[in-house]
């Protein structure tokens, strides 16, 4: 599900948190989610519009997003958020399994 050319701020940051934040284990990566949400919403630039015209968030300039977010967003707006979500929780157990000398984890990055 592509999401619509105007979604506000607002509403865009509460998809990313709820994009980013589902199986995240620690609180202080949740509490920088929440920091970086913050920031979306409170951009001057409507974002969801900026992808619009732009084809992409790449040039956007929003201090305090940087290229990873910005990732994220797009994916978001591209794909909806129950995708973003899928595909986040992919990459990072690809990430978790790829490094050496880690202890296994569960799907939420606890201990095993």
């Amino acid at each position: 599900m592509k999401m619509s050319a105007e979604i506000p701020n607002k509403e865009l940051a509460e998809y990313y948190l709820r994009a980013m934040t589902p199986y995240s284990a620690y609180q202080y990566v949740i509490l920088n989610y929440k920091r970086i949400s913050r920031t979306i919403a409170q951009a001057e630039v409507n974002i969801s519009s900026f992808h619009s015209q732009n084809n992409g968030l790449k040039d956007l300039k929003v201090p305090g997003l940087g290229q990873k977010t910005l990732r994220s967003l797009e994916l978001i707006l591209e794909r909806g958020v129950d995708e973003a979500i899928r595909i986040t929780v992919e990459r990072r157990s690809s990430e978790m399994a790829s490094r050496p000398f880690t202890r296994a984890r569960d799907f939420r990055g606890h201990p095993v």
